[in-house]
């Protein structure tokens, strides 16, 4: 019993020695509001060596994710030691993605000198409001109504003219024309002009049959002609249209191309250079993209008309 009071003894703490004390002595400061936060990171000597070589890294393709628990200080050390890097470099372009009309899941991006890409969102913002209050008017004019239905007439008196000197062939041969929805049918008449039946048709005698069969293999042919021609005629007028749209767009005075945004010839090269720093953008294409191609791409865009 004896022995077990003397182990007590021994083992025996003060109170003092149950809590730990800090001495303000070891410190080179009065209060913690001296202290910057973001110039060190406790505990983290790796990550913070890590960080350094990844910033010197001057080559595409490399990346730097920071993560640890919240409240360690890390994005905001991270984010001080980024701008430190960036103050020492050349203020990098700007980066603009805009909508792409042929692939819509990949914008395309646009690397604007420092400082105007801003600009150009605002200038874009308000082009887009001009062109839809300028595109709805003009649609509901009655000039591009006008224009609109004198374009399609012209087409359309085209177009009726083929069918009529297909339809006079027609009668010349012996046959009459049918236009349906899967096509165009022929079918031989009769001398009062009455389609002849198929029975009719089997009780003429072979000779008579086999002229049919020879004339029903000419008026075929023109058949096949009279629809290319119509084909042709339906793409121009599908060709037109826009043209004619284009053309009252410029004379009711809608903005035309980049020119109107304030780029010009001196802003191609650069726009060239950003675009294929983009490998993503320009592997989409259908066909090899250069540089020269791009800049032919961009000079059109300059102006519409």
């Amino acid at each position: 019993m004896t022995q077990q009071v003397d182990l007590r003894a021994r083992h025996r703490l003060a109170p003092e020695q149950l809590r730990w004390t800090c001495d303000p002595s070891v410190f080179a400061f009065q209060t913690t509001a001296e202290l910057k936060a973001d110039e060190v990171i406790v505990g983290q000597d790796r990550a913070v060596r890590a960080l350094g070589l990844g910033l010197t890294m001057n080559q595409p393709g490399y990346h730097i994710y920071v993560t640890g628990p919240v409240g360690t200080g890390r994005a905001t050390y991270t984010r001080k030691q980024v701008q430190a890097v960036a103050a020492t470099m050349p203020a990098p372009p700007d980066w603009c993605y805009v909508y792409n009309f042929q692939q819509p899941d990949q914008p395309v991006a646009l690397s604007l000198p420092p400082g105007t890409g801003g600009a150009f969102r605002k200038e874009m913002a308000e082009l887009v409001d001009e062109l839809k209050d300028a595109i709805r008017k003009l649609l509901a004019s009655e000039t591009f109504e006008t224009r609109r239905t004198e374009l399609l007439q012209s087409f359309e008196t085209r177009i009726n003219e083929i069918w009529r000197e297909l339809e006079s062939k027609a009668a010349q041969l012996g046959f009459a024309i049918q236009r349906t929805p899967s096509g165009i049918a022929t079918t031989p008449v009769g001398p009062s002009g009455e389609p002849i039946s198929q029975e009719q048709f089997a009780a003429l005698p072979e000779a008579q049959r086999e002229e049919i069969a020879r004339r029903g293999r000419e008026l075929n042919e023109e058949v096949g002609e009279a629809l290319r021609k119509v084909r042709a005629v339906e793409r121009e007028a599908r060709e037109a249209l826009p043209g004619a749209l284009l053309a009252l767009m410029r004379d009711v005075g809608i903005p035309n191309g980049l020119t109107a945004l304030g780029y010009g010839e001196r802003d191609v090269p650069a726009l060239v250079e950003g675009t294929l720093k983009q490998p993503r953008l320009l592997s989409g294409s259908p066909r090899a993209v250069g540089a020269t191609e791009i800049a032919g791409i961009l000079h059109d865009s300059l102006r519409c008309w």
